[in-house]
């Protein structure tokens, strides 16, 4: 049996407080990351984290890959600069976000690390994500046209030819597809609609080098719409974009206007990066959250109960500054948000 208080003195180099032997002043981490892993150990249940940012995030994360696998803790990152995340979306991030998501669904005995800037975010729904993440197998039957229908509806960008992932290219009976969850690209070979084989391929060369049974593709972005959301989309932002008229200067307006456009039809036909995300949760008929995709139960530790509610209201203080600018420039509409304000991030947890 490990003695926990030795091995937090021990590595992590506590120290006395005073001259009371036995009274030692531990790193939050550590203490958390304790509680944790006691918890952990006790029971199957998900154990959920509540940091107070992304560095406390990566901190927790380290701490705990010390004492169990690393495939046993989800993180989910989201840049907590807006304006950096609205001007240049970090393609790690993105992938990260992807795969920590598609990690949530069926999680069971794992410890997940979030933070109020990704936790309070908009999400599509568990059944839109699972119906967008596509299973491909050989020998299959799978609609040719369909398939690149699909591609273009979960935001990946088609090209002659791939370098770089969110990509496919099509030639002739071959699409090469180049998912976040797999280090190398896909090449997937038809015959009529009969998936005849599935390869592994180099960026570098083109040149396959391994062939797989079946492969599982992951949307390219996390601004997922159903057909209905999608058929509704220009009409709910025209609706606010005419009440929007009488508060702007014409010249401001008709920039607006302008813009707007702009963004319906890449809204529509889902040619999407991270400044589309700010209509999102205006858009969307179910406003999800990432606590809905824990399906098994869970229980809840925050690591600095103060701390991580303060970050939450900075981040909505900030975002709600950060639209309103974007508005008075003519380069969104009104009424939007970037964070869900309704989420009870306790009500589903059976100890806190």
């Amino acid at each position: 049996m490990i003695n926990l208080k030795n091995l937090a003195i021990d590595e992590f180099k506590t120290t006395p407080t005073d001259s009371n032997v036995g009274h030692f002043v531990v790193d939050s981490f550590v203490g958390t990351s304790f509680l944790a892993l006691n918890l952990y150990k006790k029971a199957k249940d998900n154990i959920l984290i509540y940091c107070a940012n992304n560095f406390e995030v990566n901190e927790m994360y380290n701490s705990l890959s010390t004492f169990i696998k690393s495939d046993d803790i989800i993180t989910i990152p989201s840049d907590e600069l807006l304006r950096v995340e609205y001007l240049s979306e970090s393609k790690e991030m993105l992938a990260q976000q992807i795969y920590g998501l598609y990690s949530l669904l069926g999680a069971s005995h794992k410890i997940i690390i979030l933070a109020p800037s990704s936790l309070y975010k908009f999400y599509p729904s568990k059944e839109l994500f699972t119906k967008s993440c596509l299973k491909l197998k050989v020998g299959e039957t799978y609609d040719f046209n369909k398939l690149k229908e699909q591609l273009q509806n979960i935001c990946y960008s088609r090209v002659q030819k791939i370098d770089q992932s969110l990509q496919y290219a099509i030639r002739g009976d071959i699409v090469d597809i180049y998912s976040l969850n797999y280090e190398n690209p896909i090449r997937i070979e038809f015959f009529g609609d009969e998936i005849e084989s599935i390869r592994f391929f180099s960026i570098a060369n083109q040149i396959s080098y391994e062939q797989v049974n079946e492969v599982t593709i992951l949307p390219a972005s996390l601004i997922l719409f159903t057909l209905e959301e999608k058929s509704k989309i220009e009409n709910k932002i025209k609706s606010i974009l005419l009440k929007n008229k009488d508060v702007l200067s014409p010249q401001i307006y008709q920039e607006l206007v302008s813009q707007t456009e702009e963004d319906i039809e890449d809204l529509k036909t889902s040619n999407l990066n991270s400044k589309f995300y700010k209509y999102y949760g205006f858009l969307k008929e179910d406003k999800c959250n990432l606590l809905d995709y824990i399906s098994n139960s869970f229980k809840v530790i925050v690591n600095n109960e103060d701390d991580f509610f303060n970050s939450k209201n900075n981040i909505f203080s900030e975002s709600e500054a950060f639209l309103n600018e974007l508005f008075k420039e003519g380069r969104s509409i009104s009424n939007l948000k970037y964070f869900n304000n309704e989420i009870n991030i306790f009500n589903k947890s059976k100890y806190i």
